[in-house]
């Protein structure tokens, strides 16, 4: 997504225009990774969303109202001791780094006046809400980080506060054009979009293959005059807040200025940047909520499908097995009604068959034949196979004699 650095100074300059002033009257944190903060002054009263989520970490002005937990958690507590009742008096940016500050006036247990800090890091799955005092130093944090998470930077209470790694790029609104544009002619990149990612700092993937998309085949000379109509529209804020959706109406991505790039796709275009991604999170939230439902629903169908297939499975092994279960069944009813007049140990009996105009037929005793080959549980307790074999030799040899 395209909340780099860039969007991030247009967005920052917005929220100073529309909350500068204002009071702190409540705060919530609606889930582990998102504080909403509640500014009111005479007249009106607005919600400011932080959220240090690694899939949607943001900064903006809100309108939707998320639910709270009952119980509020120990973060929740420290946030409303120190800034309940603050007064914002500014807000500020690193460079042109997803780094914002929030600079409260606020008033202690007995009265005074100090100084509290709010700090929004934007990095991903880095992301991070910090709460400092007036010596900078760390009171708490959304994310903590000990040396387990970093060896480099850690995020503890009491601990002073410092700023991530400069990636020592150099800064479009701060350092200019030229020297953005010499640091592409080094670049020993291949591909363009790639070239300008590195050479400058604040930039998405998105908004570079934007500005290589209308250079056109002048590159990289025609790269100049882009990056200074860019600065000169972050710096009127004559922006266009756009979001593209896919032919689903689904939301792809979204900037500061129009996306061309993408071809054949929808654009919409919002009165504010905060609209904007109020718009966009919302929408992708719900899709997100609706997949999961989906995926859920589907591995339920799968589990029945799979469960009734192996019942029919083994519904039609018996039916195999049972094949012949009518023919049986007559012998069985024969055998039963003649068994006054059988001789044992025969191998085959021929009787009338009630069901087919007394015709002869023949059954054969497959089962006494091979009976000697059974194991011994296959029989009752009272014959075992020991007994039928020693039964069936007897008879054999009556036979003979």
């Amino acid at each position: 997504m395209a909340l780099d650095g860039l969007f991030l100074y247009a967005l920052l300059h917005e929220i100073k225009q529309e909350l500068v002033g204002y009071r702190v009257e409540k705060i919530y944190q609606p889930t582990r990774q998102e504080l909403l903060l509640c500014f009111r002054n005479r007249s009106d009263t607005k919600r400011l969303l932080l959220s240090a989520s690694g899939n949607a970490p943001r900064l903006h002005i809100t309108k939707s109202k998320a639910e709270n937990p009952d119980k509020p958690p120990m973060l929740t507590m420290l946030m409303r001791k120190n800034l309940l009742g603050a007064i914002l008096t500014d807000i500020r940016q690193y460079r042109t780094d997803r780094i914002a500050f929030l600079d409260f006036n606020a008033t202690n247990e007995i009265g005074d006046h100090v100084a509290r800090t709010l700090v929004v890091e934007i990095m991903a799955q880095y992301s991070n809400v910090i709460l400092l005092d007036e010596n900078q130093k760390i009171l708490d944090s959304v994310k903590r980080v000990d040396l387990l998470h970093s060896s480099v930077r850690q995020i503890l209470p009491g601990l002073p506060y410092q700023l991530p790694p400069a990636q020592g790029k150099p800064s479009l609104m701060l350092d200019g054009c030229e020297q953005i544009y010499q640091s592409l002619l080094h670049s020993d990149e291949k591909k363009p979009e790639k070239a300008l990612l590195f050479a400058a700092e604040g930039m998405s993937p998105a908004l570079c293959r934007e500005i290589i998309y209308r250079s056109g085949d002048g590159y990289p000379a025609s790269v100049l005059p882009e990056l200074y109509k860019i600065k000169e529209e972050l710096e009127r804020q004559k922006i266009t807040p756009c979001i593209v959706f896919d032919a689903d109406q689904k939301p792809l991505d979204f900037s500061f200025i129009e996306l061309l790039h993408y071809q054949g796709a929808k654009t919409q275009i919002y009165e504010s940047l905060s609209a904007l991604l109020d718009e966009f999170y919302e929408q992708r939230e719900r899709m997100e909520r609706v997949k999961t439902k989906a995926s859920d629903l589907f591995r339920f169908v799968n589990t029945c499908i799979e469960r009734t297939s192996r019942k029919l499975n083994g519904q039609t092994d018996e039916l195999k097995k049972a094949a012949d279960r009518e023919q049986k069944k007559i012998f069985g009813d024969l055998i039963n009604a003649n068994l006054f007049q059988l001789e044992k140990g025969s191998y085959y009996y021929d009787l009338p068959n009630f069901y087919d105009n007394m015709r002869i037929c023949r059954i054969f005793m497959i089962i006494c034949v091979f009976a000697a080959f059974l194991p011994i549980h296959a029989f009752p307790r009272h014959k075992t196979r020991r007994n039928i074999t020693k039964n069936i030799a007897r008879r054999r040899t009556r036979k003979k004699f």
